[in-house]
C-alpha cells in the first residue's frame, strides 16, 4: 500500500485567504498520521474524509506558534467525542514539553480526557526508527535548523516513502535522508535573493528546495510554507525550484489527496 498524503493548510505563520498554516495528512492503509496542528484539525481531517477515530499518531515538528497552537483542541474535541484509544505524539523533548504545557493550561489531563497520550521523544541524529506504525511504515525525526529546536520526519513503508524538511536552514544532510524516498516536501518560504535573511531565521528558498529534491533522486516534490516573506509566493518558488531540479514539482492544493 502506498503512502498517501493531503495538506491541510500549505502557508507559514502568515496564511493566504485560500490556505491556513501548513500541516500534513498521511495515510497509510487504514492508518492516519497528523504532522503539526494548526487550524482546526478535527475540522480538518474531517475534511479530507477521515474518521478521527482513526487517526492513530500525531508528529509535532517544533514549538513556534503556527504548528502546535492547535494541539489542545484536537486533544479536547476528542475528548468531547468520547475518544478511549491511546494517541500517540512523536517530537523531540522540547516540543513534547510545550505540548504538555499548553494541555495543562486547558486542564486537559488524562483524567479530565479519559484517553491516553503516549510521548515518543526521541530524534536520530543519523536513523533509527522512532516509531513503527501499525500498517507497517516506520516514522524517524532528524535534528533541522531552526530557531527553535525543529525535526525533519521520514515516513517509511514497503512500497514508498516520504521526507519532510519541517522549518529549516540549510542541511547537507537532506540529501542522504531522503535517498530512496518517493517524494520531498520542502519548506519554501523565501527567494534565494534574501539567503542571509532566510538562513539566520531558519528558513530555506525555493531554490535550496530544488538543491536537495535533485540530489536526494526523488521523483515528487511538494513546496510549502509560503507567504512568511513578500517573496514567497507559490508561483516564484516553483520558478527558483525548477533551476535545479527537474522533476516533478507540486504547489499542493489543499484538502487534495496525493499518492506517493
Amino acid at each position: 500500500m502506498s503512502l498517501k498524503i493531503l495538506f491541510l493548510g500549505t502557508y507559514g505563520a502568515v496564511p493566504s485567504s485560500r490556505s491556513g498554516n501548513t500541516s500534513i495528512a498521511v495515510s497509510v492503509e487504514d492508518e492516519h498520521i497528523l504532522i503539526d496542528t494548526s487550524g482546526n484539525p478535527v475540522q480538518g481531517i474531517k475534511t479530507a474524509g477521515i474518521d478521527p477515530d482513526t487517526l492513530t499518531m500525531v508528529v509535532l515538528t517544533h514549538a513556534h506558534v503556527d504548528h502546535i497552537y492547535a494541539f489542545p483542541s484536537l486533544v479536547h474535541t476528542m475528548f468531547c467525542m468520547k475518544r478511549r484509544t491511546p494517541l500517540t505524539v512523536i517530537s523531540d523533548p522540547v516540543t513534547a514539553g510545550r505540548a504538555q504545557e499548553l494541555l495543562g493550561f486547558f486542564g486537559l489531563s488524562r483524567e479530565k480526557t479519559g484517553f491516553d497520550i503516549v510521548y515518543r521523544r526521541k530524534i536520530a541524529e543519523s536513523g533509527g526508527s522512532c516509531c513503527s506504525g501499525k500498517a507497517g511504515c516506520t516514522i524517524e525525526l532528524f535534528p533541522g535548523s531552526h530557531s527553535v529546536p525543529s525535526s525533519m520526519v521520514r515516513i517509511k513503508n514497503k512500497n514508498s516513502g516520504l521526507f519532510y524538511t519541517a522549518d529549516t536552514g540549510s542541511i547537507e544532510a537532506i540529501c542522504g535522508l531522503a535517498g530512496g524516498c518517493s517524494a520531498m516536501i520542502h519548506e519554501a518560504s523565501g527567494s534565494h535573493e534574501n539567503i542571509k535573511k532566510l538562513s539566520a531565521d531558519g528558513h530555506s528558498s525555493g531554490y535550496q528546495a530544488g538543491v536537495n529534491a535533485a540530489c536526494s533522486g526523488v521523483r515528487m516534490l511538494f513546496l510549502c510554507h509560503f507567504g512568511l516573506y513578500k517573496d514567497s509566493n507559490p508561483e516564484s518558488m516553483e520558478q527558483e525550484a525548477k533551476k535545479e531540479y527537474n522533476g516533478e514539482i507540486i504547489i499542493p492544493e489543499p484538502f487534495r489527496w496525493y499518492e506517493l
